[in-house]
């Protein structure tokens, strides 16, 4: 009887435990919708009742990110919305001709912005002024990027102290080398290229840089610094060689306001709050508050699709399910395809690829390239009607490479022991544990061989290049800016997302219609898609592959440099 009751009483403490667990949940669950409920209700409250009074202006901030893509909703973070390029460029337009709207405030402070991006919304500004808007530009740190940007507009105020200093100068590229450092602890990275300027992960591989890789460095830092001094001099009305010369002396390194304003830079000295404070708090409102009152609220029945490319290519999900999106759509009559991405997994591309090859069968489709198409990204970018770029885009990089770690030095010098079993030729191919024997490098160097023959193949069809002049003389991982691409016929022409938009209505005599960027519903797969690297707790059968597993050993198109 005494167990029976023991028994009973266990039962009825567990169910009791489970329906406080259950009841403790679901209040907390409760409380945290309501949370989300109020703090949404609130929001669409602001964004509904935002007042723009006459006299206002726009204030855009250089240091918010712009992504190409829609970045995925973040519950957790309290950090304002960052806008995509595109929604930037539609509320510049929309100041265009909103009477209520006097002009723009831009902080180019801590810029962010590639230089795509930077020529097109400078451009922008250039534009609202020639019809009568105002637009006043602050700098407090001013650096060749930053002025670049700032050069577009009329009035240029700095801070007026020496604390707020000037660093112009004319390129600066450093590269760390690791494989001395690596060697002292067992460590090496081998790296299997296809193409002797493909130079990705040269730096743990080499001592020091190849003369390849600084031939192309050296070539693309030119052309980019000559471009935006060339820009920058025709901006402020100044003589291109007299600007090169005072850059290249050092005028405007480690210097301040009163040697930029004497030179005619900057056209006055002023604190940017006390600009603010003489427009009024009640008249300045961020670009994106301007943004959420302006943009479409309903779904046009016709529109082009704007469909993005951004980062490293390591998943192609959401790439392909934005695809289908748009082919179900019957109302979508053209696709601007915008990348921004140095490339990736080959076996990723080539499935990105053949994805937009099979949509241009329905729809046209033009590619616009922000910042960077380079290797991987260009490649799927081969597969448009179209290509167009910035003249300091980079793209090109037409090559392969692979990268194997070995640890087997590092095991000795740890006294650390390796025991394996395997069967067949080439069954340790891609060990980290055992020195890669030149047979070994011979293999997979042979299967590099073979994607990179497929990408010659892309590019040569869709570019109608010959295979053989296109690799000796614009691939082998040779990178280009958008204006040598342009001469080389990698790219159709140069412009920005607006001009490849303006070209794709032209051609297809599509008229005059709206945009809309595609950007895939599950919010909540997005959302843990961004944290899928910390699911390596959970057990093997239910972990996603990770970046790792799609860049270790596979064949690589990448090209990770920055261009400044």
């Amino acid at each position: 009887m005494k167990t029976l009751l023991q028994f009973f009483k266990k039962i009825f403490l567990f169910l009791f435990r489970e329906i406080c667990s259950f009841f403790i949940k679901l209040v907390l669950s409760l409380i945290l919708l309501a949370i989300v409920v109020g703090t949404f209700i609130s929001y669409i409250s602001k964004e509904n009742t935002t007042e723009i009074k006459q006299g206002s202006y726009v204030l855009l901030r250089a240091s918010s990110p712009l992504s190409e893509h829609i970045p995925i909703p973040d519950p957790l973070s309290l950090q304002e919305k960052h806008m995509t390029f595109f929604e930037v460029l539609y509320a510049l337009d929309s100041i265009r001709q909103d009477q209520r709207i006097q002009g723009v405030l831009l902080d180019a402070d801590f810029l962010s912005w590639n230089k795509a991006q930077l020529e097109e919304i400078g451009n922008k500004l250039q534009k609202l002024e020639e019809e009568g808007k105002k637009v006043i530009t602050t700098l407090q740190e001013v650096n060749r990027n930053n002025y670049f940007l700032a050069s577009y507009t009329k009035e240029i105020v700095m801070t007026p102290i020496h604390a707020a200093s000037s660093n112009i100068s004319p390129y600066h590229y450093e590269e760390l080398y690791w494989k001395n450092l690596l060697d002292r602890f067992g460590v090496s990275i081998n790296v299997i290229p296809i193409g002797d300027y493909k130079s990705y992960m040269e730096n743990y591989s080499h001592s020091q840089m190849s003369k390849e890789f600084r031939e192309n460095m050296t070539r693309l830092l030119d052309k980019s610094y000559d471009y935006s001094i060339e820009a920058i001099a025709n901006n402020r009305k100044l003589e291109k060689n007299t600007l090169k010369a005072w850059i290249e002396n050092g005028e405007f390194m480690g210097t301040s306001f009163p040697t930029l304003f004497e030179k005619g830079l900057i056209t006055k000295g002023e604190y940017p709050n006390r600009i603010r404070d003489e427009i009024g708090d009640d008249k300045i409102i961020s670009i994106q508050e301007y943004f959420s009152l302006v943009k479409m609220k309903t779904r046009p029945k016709n529109y082009l699709a704007l469909l993005n490319l951004e980062g490293t290519i390591e998943d192609e999900t959401l790439f392909l399910d934005e695809v289908k999106a748009i082919q179900k759509d019957q109302n979508v009559k053209g696709v601007i395809l915008r990348i921004n991405s140095p490339g990736g997994s080959a076996l990723v591309a080539d499935t990105m690829y053949h994805a937009v090859k099979k949509l241009r069968e329905k729809i046209p489709v033009y590619v616009s390239i922000s910042g960077t198409a380079a290797s991987g990204g260009y490649y799927v970018a081969a597969a448009g009607e179209k290509i167009f770029a910035s003249p300091l885009s980079v793209t090109g990089s037409i090559g392969v490479v692979s990268m194997i770690p070995n640890f087997s030095n590092l095991e000795k010098k740890a006294n650390v022991t390796t025991e394996s079993i395997s069967k067949g030729k080439y069954a340790d191919l891609y060990s980290y544990l055992q020195p890669l024997s030149e047979e070994n490098y011979n293999r997979i160097r042979e299967g590099n061989l073979g994607v990179y023959q497929d990408f010659l193949e892309v590019v040569s069809s869709n570019r109608n290049i010959k295979k053989d002049f296109l690799d000796k003389n614009l691939a082998q991982g040779r990178v280009w800016l958008g204006i040598e691409a342009k001469e080389n016929g990698l790219i159709d022409e140069l412009g920005g997302l607006e001009a490849t938009i303006y070209a794709l209505e032209q051609d297809k005599k599509l008229g005059t219609l709206p945009i809309l960027q595609v950007s895939k519903n599950d919010v909540f797969g997005q959302y843990l898609g961004k944290y899928r690297k910390f699911l390596s707790v959970l057990p093997s059968s239910m972990q996603q592959k990770i970046p790792k597993d799609r860049l270790w050993n596979k064949p690589l198109m990448y090209f990770p440099y920055e261009v400044e």
